[in-house]
């Protein structure tokens, strides 16, 4: 989280290779063990995920990259979520998500 809200001369595309990995075959990788109930894996996970969620909210043009899209199709498709949330994820991943309409919740949780 540092590293993301640093602004130390780091430059966002390190920044970005960091946290996003090159191939989505890691992604999927992850997803399949978060479903095995793997409590550290689902932690790391988490906290991975919050780091992302920071990381499009500094930098939203990453939200359109390849990796990026999957990683949303995976968690609408496989996780257990309300037609609500599902619609969230759908709204970030606009080229503008800032021009959606959010709710109140959806700021809240974003």
């Amino acid at each position: 989280m540092k590293l993301i809200l640093c602004d130390d001369g780091i430059q966002s595309e390190t920044k970005i290779s960091l946290l996003i990995p090159s191939s989505i075959a890691w992604i999927d990788g992850i997803l399949e063990q978060i479903e095995s109930n793997d409590d550290l894996v689902v932690t790391r996970a988490g906290l991975w995920l919050d780091s992302l969620s920071h990381l499009a909210h500094r930098f939203s043009d990453i939200v359109l990259s390849l990796t990026m899209i999957h990683l949303n199709n995976r968690l609408s498709r496989d996780l257990p979520i309300t037609n609500q949330y599902k619609l969230f994820l759908k709204q970030l991943c606009e080229p503008n998500p800032t021009k959606c309409m959010f709710t109140a919740k959806q700021h809240f949780y974003s």
